[in-house]
């Protein structure tokens, strides 16, 4: 096989799209594949990869220079280079675009459908002023159209729809490959449940959890809401984020101060799913959401957003619910509905993150025959 160059724009082994790429890499390393990475910058600083590794450099400050910088060079990069690119960012004239990330003309727009007005007409302008909207936009009207382009790998049927309702003569190039999770990494465990002892949480009392970096598109707000029509035994572990106090203002006004636990960034994620008797992602836009595989395998039941990618690998009644919309009533019965299906082991539902890379590395020889 010839060699494999991953593009991706920070390159280290945590976030979503970038530890999905940093695995990529050691599995293709490991059937003895040449692989080479185009990055923006390394976060990893691990000499192991050094002799892999072409680093572009990101202009600064801001998203928007640090996005079109990694684009600009990447492609300068791509031209010079032989054998198959393999990219996990917008570049134009890649052979493989692995998008995980959604449509991001069509998230601008449905996201703001979900917000109360007045806040969807305060986003609309915000959004409209932002550059780095027009850009990422601008750069999937490149990337997809390309004559280069052989293999799109999208993660979820929901993305699918989005893709091909903007570029819907590019549905033949189309591979569907769901999110896979670490087996080894996370297990199911009846007794192992850490943040319960940590926070003093009784055991007859519910624990509702909720992950995530962007707590607005994940959808706190609606869950915090559909918390206040929940009985006192219910109360909700929020993992991760980056400005919690934004929210203290609401949880005081609906009288929930005592139910809601900020724990901050969490290394045990296994700990934290084991420790809640239902995970919810009531996202407002989704393409998959890597929580609700992590939390199944970890034996927790999850209640999905209709418009998360990972709501395909939920059935109603059996390992979770899956809600159509966010309103506070449905969301609160359906956490309800799921608490009662207890925790147990749910890795049936999930693919092996080796499953997903065999299936990624059968793209890649498909496009060299």
């Amino acid at each position: 096989m010839c060699v494999v160059n991953i593009f991706v724009k920070y390159f280290h082994n945590k976030g979503g799209g970038e530890r999905i790429a940093f695995n990529f890499v050691n599995y293709l390393l490991s059937q003895n594949i040449k692989v080479r990475v185009v990055c923006g910058i390394d976060k990893l600083k691990d000499e192991r990869y050094s002799d892999n590794l072409i680093v572009t450099g990101l202009l600064k400050p801001g998203r928007y220079l640090k996005y079109s910088s990694y684009h600009k060079r990447a492609q300068s990069v791509m031209k010079t280079l032989d054998g198959v690119h393999f990219s996990f960012d917008r570049i134009p004239g890649c052979h493989i675009y692995r998008n995980g990330s959604g449509l991001h003309s069509s998230y601008v727009k449905k996201t703001l459908t979900l917000m109360p007005k007045g806040k969807a007409f305060k986003k609309s302008i915000e959004r409209s002023l932002d550059p780095i909207n027009r850009l990422l936009i601008s750069m999937e009207k490149k990337v997809y159209p390309h004559t280069d382009l052989q293999k799109i790998i999208l993660n979820s049927e929901f993305l699918k729809r989005e893709v091909l309702s903007a570029f819907p003569e590019i549905e033949s190039k189309i591979e569907i490959i769901p999110n896979g999770v670490s087996k080894e990494k996370y297990k199911f465990s009846a007794t192992d449940r850490p943040f319960r002892d940590k926070y003093s949480i009784p055991i007859n009392k519910f624990c509702i959890g909720f992950a995530a970096n962007n707590f607005q598109r994940k959808g706190l707000d609606f869950l915090i809401n559909a918390l206040a029509l929940l009985p006192d035994t219910y109360c909700l572990l929020v993992a991760g984020g980056r400005r919690p106090d934004s929210y203290l203002s609401m949880i005081n006004d609906l009288g929930l101060k005592d139910r809601v636990i900020f724990v901050g960034e969490v290394e045990d994620m296994q700990g934290f799913y084991s420790s809640c008797d239902v995970l919810a992602l009531p996202s407002l836009y989704d393409s998959f959401g890597n929580v609700v595989p992590e939390s199944l395998i970890c034996g927790t039941p999850v209640v999905v957003s209709a418009m998360a990618g990972s709501s395909e690998i939920v059935k109603d009644g059996e390992n979770g619910y899956v809600v159509a919309d966010l309103h506070p009533k449905g969301l609160s019965r359906a956490l309800e509905q799921a608490c009662s299906l207890g925790r147990q082991d749910y890795s049936d539902y999930v693919l092996s993150e080796d499953e997903m890379y065999s299936m990624y590395l059968d793209v890649i020889r498909s496009i060299e025959q």
